[in-house]
């Protein structure tokens, strides 16, 4: 039997990630830096940058704040809304944030949106944001 045949063959095309798989993937990112704010207040990332000083290019980085996703609201529970690029994400036809009775409580519903967002629970929310960018780009050109 020769080596070829026992190998499994595909197009390279499958190989990329889908915008919804992109989407996903920041996503949880951006889940995980709220979990890591929520631990720590003064969390922030770093960005590296080349930058040209004297005529030389110089890898410099930068401190880039991580804003949080929630606010404790008057009567003491906290209003989660959770973002994909610079839009909140709708869960229900104007209903945009998730209220959480305490900051205690916070980290178990970010987890839990953690794990919906691997299984995809949350994909159709980020496909209607992906169609209403790709319309707004036809448009634009």
């Amino acid at each position: 039997m020769s080596f070829l045949k026992t190998l499994t063959f595909t197009t390279a095309n499958d190989l990329a990630p889908s915008l919804i798989e992109k989407k996903r993937f920041k996503l949880i990112k951006a889940l995980n830096d709220q979990l890591t704010l929520l631990d720590n207040p003064s969390f922030s990332k770093t960005r590296k940058k080349w930058v040209m000083i004297d005529g030389e290019k110089v890898l410099t980085q930068k401190n880039m704040p991580v804003r949080p996703w929630w606010k404790e609201t008057l009567d003491g529970k906290v209003a989660l809304t959770v973002r994909s690029g610079l839009k909140r994400l709708e869960f229900e036809k104007g209903k945009s944030a998730i209220v959480v009775a305490n900051l205690e409580m916070l980290s178990k519903i970010i987890k839990g949106l953690l794990d919906a967002v691997k299984i995809g629970e949350l994909d159709h929310l980020l496909n209607e944001k992906v169609e209403t960018t790709a319309i707004v780009k036809k448009k634009v050109a």
